[in-house]
């Protein structure tokens, strides 16, 4: 069950930095990972990737820069499953936002600039 709406993301590039991890995801503690936002709600995101390397596991706490039409949304989350797609190279992984590092009127801040994106994607969805 949801406790917020989700809309599809077409085009959306996220930059994942692993915060605290899995012994899998101490790797790519420090590096800039890139990946596609594929649907994002107020509560988290989910993102794939290509290849079938798995970065993360879940319980790993990520930063994540979200690029949004207008403007880079810098959140944290947690991943909390992953998926391998059927008949693709791509992983995909459900991250819910959390306040870990940040401030929460950081947190606050940048949770209602999605909030803003997500209603704006409804807007268009609608039909005409």
């Amino acid at each position: 069950r949801r406790d917020f709406f989700k809309v599809r993301t077409p085009h959306l590039a996220v930059d994942i930095k692993v915060i605290e991890s899995s012994d899998i995801a101490k790797q790519w503690k420090g590096k800039t990972l890139k990946a596609a936002a594929v649907n994002i709600s107020a509560g988290g995101i989910a993102i794939e990737r290509l290849g079938k390397e798995l970065p993360f596991t879940p319980g790993d706490i990520l930063a994540l820069i979200i690029h949004l039409p207008n403007e880079m949304v810098p959140i944290e989350g947690k991943v909390v499953n992953i998926y391998q797609l059927e008949n693709s190279e791509k992983l995909r992984f459900g991250i819910r936002f959390i306040q870990h590092n940040l401030d929460k009127l950081s947190f606050n801040k940048n949770i209602n600039c999605i909030v803003k994106y997500v209603m704006k994607r409804e807007r268009e969805m609608l039909p005409k």
